[in-house]
């Protein structure tokens, strides 16, 4: 009998236990976590995705560089990181060296190349830098889309065929093509206070039969208008020049200049 008793007691306390347990915990039952949000949270605030949105801000690796007016002790100290002047020929760097704001010191303008060793022909660029009474240099400008890369020349090659400072105009050239070749000739001046196309000479010749002389060009004075068309008459055996003015335009800035635009800016 005393143990039947005891028994029934256990039973009793034990109901009452489990009974007790399931009322806390349905008082606490949080709501459940949308998974639709709860799958979207890694991808919008983990790390990872922070460092890919600081990488995307920079994806023009030289963006940051083309404010004018930083100074640096040598030329070489002003391109920007990741970047070189460019060497066609090794030891012989691409810069040329005159006075391109008339204030009789030395500037100098180089093409720098991208150095990235997961593009075929990597990306290029004209740096020009002014110098100062006190030896060192400040940055002028870079033009990010001015120079041709080195598979851009078709058959022949590498189109580019030099950037020169003449009579205080900084003059870029290309060339390319195969059996048909042609080039292209640019001159940049600083003037109110800024970089702007001035002058533009584009032109193409059969190489089988013709010389460059006789090649068909057009030639823009950009500051005043005129133009020199040349074209060679297979007929007459002869080259027809047609001078003329088609008025002035607004000059295109260096840093909107694209030399691979498909239709002429000037």
């Amino acid at each position: 009998m005393r143990i039947c008793y005891t028994l029934v007691i256990i039973c009793l306390l034990f109901m009452s236990a489990c009974s007790g347990g399931t009322n806390t915990n349905t008082g606490s039952i949080e709501p459940e976590a949308d998974p639709i949000l709860a799958s979207a949270a890694p991808s919008l605030f983990s790390q990872d995705h922070a460092l890919d949105m600081s990488q995307g801000d920079s994806e023009s690796p030289i963006a940051s560089a083309t404010d004018d007016g930083a100074e640096a002790a040598d030329f070489e100290s002003l391109v920007p990181t990741g970047w070189k002047v460019l060497e066609i020929f090794e030891g012989e760097p691409e810069q040329a060296e005159g006075d391109l704001n008339n204030d009789g010191l030395v500037d100098i303008a180089a093409v720098l190349e991208k150095e990235d060793i997961s593009q075929e022909a990597p990306d290029r660029a004209i740096m020009v830098a002014f110098g100062q009474e006190d030896h060192t240099y400040k940055r002028s400008v870079i033009a990010e889309h001015a120079v041709m890369s080195a598979n851009e020349g078709g058959i022949y090659g590498d189109p580019f065929e030099g950037l020169t400072i003449e009579k205080g105009v900084l003059v870029l050239r290309h060339v390319g093509g195969s059996n048909w070749r042609w080039y292209n000739t640019y001159r940049f001046r600083y003037q109110d206070e800024a970089w702007y196309l001035i002058g533009a000479t584009t032109g193409s010749y059969f190489t089988g039969n013709e010389l460059i002389d006789n090649a068909d060009e057009d030639d823009y004075n950009l500051l005043t208008g005129d133009f020199v068309k040349k074209t060679w008459d297979e007929e007459a055996g002869k080259q027809v020049v047609e001078r003329g003015n088609r008025g002035k335009k607004a000059l295109v800035n260096i840093q909107n200049f694209d030399v691979l635009a498909a239709e002429p800016q000037y």
